[in-house]
Order: structure tokens, then C-alpha cells, then sequence
């Protein structure tokens, strides 16, 4: 393309500025996308790949993470990269999770089943049906394997003539409708900043006055020594209901937190709710915690690890599996909302803050930002 005019540019390739461009796409627009690196390396790639609508709260939230579900399917169908829609498990070790469980699915669970310990079994035989009070089963959830995934969707729009990817190429100045780096400069209408967690850049000086706070995970991935090991649904305990909003309405929440404060200090410390998920090459992944800080530690903390792996074998125990890679990442929350957007000019804007959240929110948040910003 030779063209340094563009309807649109997007900085940063990782799921966010991703989203926003194969929405830009649909729309006919001109596009030019550029990446620090080969490829998106950070958040976007160092997560479980799960699209994962029970996350959210009932409301606008959830009508979100469902509209993105779909956005996924169809992205999947025309780039071709493995999708799963497996569902989730939530799955209950004491009574009092087994009331938020019951709670959720009579008031908001239009799509849930609340299941016995047998009947979770049935689901996922790798469940320990007599060290469970129950489950609850969701449809909707579903897998995929991040780095790949994005690297068909980066390849998709390469093909397309209306787009230009620019990897491994630093932009360090954006705004007024001009984009600038080490080879150049471009011209744009609108300007989407979409660097994740990367505050040192662009912007530097907005960012650090916004509410964003940093949070660090930590994940491991296993493979079967020998034979298939299949899950079926994604599998998370009692400490999920703590982490996610759509279980905070519940009546039970606060008697249940009670305990797990009282009971499992260390896990409260670090964060720690724990899920296993499955790829596409059956290895499972297993995380993660939940540091939050300005100021956060390269280290993985091999301690939340151990934490991880023995609270997930009182109901799942990992047998015959390989350690194969463990890992940190780092994500921007902004406390008390599902994203960040901050308008730097007439058409520049800063898009991050989705908290853990890009993969089942950012599709459908790139639909309807761009919708809105077209409306008169």
C-alpha cells in the first residue's frame, strides 16, 4: 500500500488494537496498524485464551462478553484458528459456595444448570465427585489458543488491501491526526492507542494521573505424558466466585468471603483464584494470581505457584502431566469499570484498562466505540 493516508491507526496488535481494526475492516475503512514487536507478546498472549461471558455482571456487562462471543465464532470462521465452546464448570468444595452457586443460577443463570457432584462428574470425569457439594454449569464460555489466534487474525489482515501492518516498528509520537516513528510519520483521521500495559510511551504523563492500577499473573501449562487428558469445560473453584462481579450480588458472597479470608490468608495475599483451561494440543493451564501494585516485581513467585496446584488437588488432581512453562504477566484495571478510555485529542484515544478482561470484552467494545464515534 502506498498510501501514508489512513481513516484510521491503530498502535499496538495485541487483542484490543486487534479488535478495533478487524472492526475498522467491516467498515471499509482505511487502516494501518503498527507493533513494537513481531508479534503481540504481552497480556494478550499470556492468558488462559478464554472467552468468558460468567466473568462479567449481569446487564451490560454479560450482553457484551455475549455480543463478542459471536464476533469470535465469526472471526474464527474466516481465519481459520481453533475455538472450542466448552463452557465452564464452577465448581463447589463447601456449602457456602454451593449457596452463591444456587443463588446466581436462580437470579441470573438463564443459561446455567446446577449440577450434582455425580452429574459434575459426568461432565468433566477428572473431578473428584466425592470431595465436591456441587456445580454449576455454563454453555457459554469457550477456548482459544491466543498466539495463535492472533497471528490468523495479524495474517488475515495483511491480505486485506485496505490494511497495512507495520511489526516491530515503535511509535513514539501519536496525536492531531499524525503518527510517527523511527521511518516515518502518516496521516490519520482517527488515532486508537491501544498499548495494554505500556504507560511509559505515549502519554506517559495522562497515564500515571488515571486511576490505573497494574496487576501481575502468574501461569503454568502442562502437557500428559502419556495419552488425551480431556477436560471438557473450563474447571474454577470456590475462589473464582470471589474475583468475578457477576457473583457479587449474590447473598451468600459476603458469608463465603468471610471464610476464605478467615481460612486461606495466603491466597487472599496473592490473589489467587484458580482455573484450568485446555488448548488445542490438549495441555492444560493452570492459573493464576493477582498482584496489584504501581510498582510490580519481574519475579515469579514460585510459592503462588505451589498455592495454585494445591488448592486445585482437592478437586482435580494433576497426574501424569509435565511441567512445561511457567509465566508472569501484566495487565492494566481501571477499579470500578470494564475499560479505559481517555480522549488525548479530536481523534486520538487511549484504550486500555479491560483488567483481564480484553478477550471476552474488547471485540464487541471495538464494535460499539466505533459505531458510536460515526454516529452524528
Amino acid at each position: 500500500m502506498k498510501t501514508r493516508n489512513f481513516d484510521i491507526a491503530i498502535v499496538g496488535a495485541g487483542i484490543t488494537g486487534l479488535s478495533f481494526a478487524c472492526a475498522a475492516v467491516k467498515r471499509g475503512y482505511r487502516v494501518i496498524l503498527f507493533e513494537k514487536n513481531e508479534q503481540a507478546c504481552s497480556a494478550s498472549v499470556r492468558n488462559f485464551g478464554l472467552i468468558w461471558p460468567m466473568g462479567q455482571s449481569a446487564g451490560p456487562g454479560y450482553e457484551r462478553a455475549i455480543k463478542s462471543r459471536e464476533l469470535w465464532l465469526q472471526l474464527a470462521r474466516e481465519t481459520g484458528f481453533w475455538v472450542s465452546e466448552n463452557g465452564s464448570l464452577f465448581v463447589a468444595l463447601h456449602e457456602d459456595e454451593m449457596q452463591v452457586l444456587e443463588e446466581y443460577h436462580k437470579n441470573f443463570g438463564s443459561v446455567t444448570k446446577i449440577l450434582s457432584p455425580s452429574e459434575a462428574s459426568n461432565v468433566s470425569s477428572h473431578i473428584l465427585k466425592d470431595k465436591i457439594r456441587g456445580a454449576l454449569f455454563s454453555p457459554h464460555e469457550m477456548t482459544i489458543n491466543p498466539p495463535e489466534a492472533i497471528q490468523a487474525i495479524t495474517k488475515w489482515l495483511k491480505k486485506n488491501n485496505n490494511v497495512e501492518v507495520r511489526n516491530g516498528e515503535m511509535v513514539y509520537e501519536a496525536g492531531n491526526g499524525i503518527i510517527r516513528t523511527s521511518s516515518g510519520s502518516w496521516k490519520a483521521d482517527n488515532i486508537f492507542i491501544c498499548s495494554g500495559s505500556v504507560t511509559h510511551t505515549l502519554y506517559s504523563d495522562v497515564l500515571k494521573q488515571q486511576n490505573l492500577v497494574s496487576c501481575k499473573l502468574q501461569m503454568m501449562k502442562f502437557r500428559p505424558v502419556r495419552g488425551t487428558f480431556n477436560i471438557g469445560p473450563t474447571i474454577c473453584g470456590g475462589l473464582t466466585l470471589m474475583h468475578y462481579d457477576a457473583f457479587r450480588h449474590c447473598p451468600s458472597i459476603e458469608k463465603m468471603k468471610k471464610r476464605i479470608f478467615s481460612e486461606l490468608p495466603e491466597y487472599v495475599r496473592y490473589g489467587i483464584h484458580v482455573l484450568v483451561a485446555q488448548n488445542n494440543y490438549n495441555e492444560l493451564l493452570i492459573g493464576d494470581s493477582h498482584e496489584y501494585g504501581i510498582e510490580i516485581d519481574p519475579f515469579i513467585k514460585t510459592e503462588i505457584n505451589k498455592l495454585i496446584l494445591k488448592y486445585l488437588d482437592q478437586y482435580f488432581p494433576i497426574k501424569n502431566l509435565e511441567l512445561t512453562n511457567i509465566w508472569s504477566g501484566i495487565y492494566l484495571k481501571n477499579p470500578g469499570n470494564t475499560e479505559f478510555v481517555y480522549r488525548a485529542d479530536s481523534s486520538t484515544f487511549l484504550i486500555t484498562g479491560f483488567g483481564g478482561g480484553g478477550m471476552t470484552l474488547a471485540p464487541a467494545f471495538a464494535e460499539d466505540f466505533l459505531t458510536s464515534l460515526r454516529t452524528p
